[in-house]
């Protein structure tokens, strides 16, 4: 799994990314 973070003026998003599934977005 890859974990992605970035950050925006609303705060911390982390997002998910697996493998065998479809990333998850927010």
């Amino acid at each position: 799994m890859t974990t992605i973070k970035f950050t925006t003026n609303q705060g911390d998003i982390v997002l998910e990314l697996d493998g065998e599934k479809a990333p998850n977005t927010v």
